[in-house]
């Protein structure tokens, strides 16, 4: 059963409703805001010392002008940002654009965006010594403000590099034989038998 326009009470009998298109097609079919970030690093493996090249795009997917747009960079531990690398592209030409650093946090502010306009900056990072051999994720976040004044954010847009530590890590591989020198000429022979369980230390102090 349906109720009677106006009414809450229900009825059995059939119901007019002559601005149903009023109700039942008033959709907005597209967005008034929308913000897509995406986020690419140029190689998926770093070692210690190394930089890695990151490119963040900033897509106005929405139906309205946006205005103090900012991005938001969110830096892991032991990837330090190369300070003069940063970019912004501006018809086709990259432009210096250098951002307000806040701990680990990097804030590029970069103003308006039409509908459909796209904003895209780069940046280079240089991975720290001590840094583990695992993945290091940074993200990106966008906010704007629409000519309502309401803020919209847009993301997190993720990166992820792995790191391998190369030759700065304490982890190394170490070639060679340990045995008894049964007839003392300081060369391996055939009959010299392997010893097992030995330490080694090396004159720089390290061990295996």
């Amino acid at each position: 059963p349906l109720a009677s326009p106006g009414s809450f009470t229900l009825t059995s009998g059939p119901v007019v409703l002559p601005d149903v298109s009023a109700v039942g097609f008033n959709v907005p079919l597209f967005p008034l805001a929308s913000l897509a970030v995406m986020k690419v690093a140029d190689r998926s493996h770093a070692r210690v010392g190394e930089t890695v090249a990151y490119r963040v795009q900033i897509t106005n997917a929405g139906t309205l002008p946006i205005s103090s747009l900012h991005l938001t960079d969110l830096l892991p531990e032991f990837l330090d940002p190369v300070e003069g690398t940063s970019r912004r592209m501006a018809d086709g030409v990259p432009v210096r654009i250098d951002p307000v650093q806040s701990g680990r946090s990097l804030d590029f502010s970069l103003g308006d965006l039409p509908p459909g306009g796209q904003a895209e900056i780069s940046y280079r990072a240089r991975v720290a010594p001590g840094a583990p051999a695992k993945a290091l994720t940074n993200e990106a976040t966008a906010s704007v403000l629409l000519p309502t004044g309401d803020p919209v954010g847009g993301g997190p847009a993720r990166a992820v590099v792995f790191i391998r530590q190369g030759i700065f890590s304490f982890q190394q591989s170490l070639i060679g034989r340990v045995y008894e020198d049964r007839d003392a000429n300081g060369w391996f022979d055939p009959g010299d038998p392997p010893l097992a369980g030995v330490r080694v230390v090396l004159d720089n102090g390290m061990s295996v």
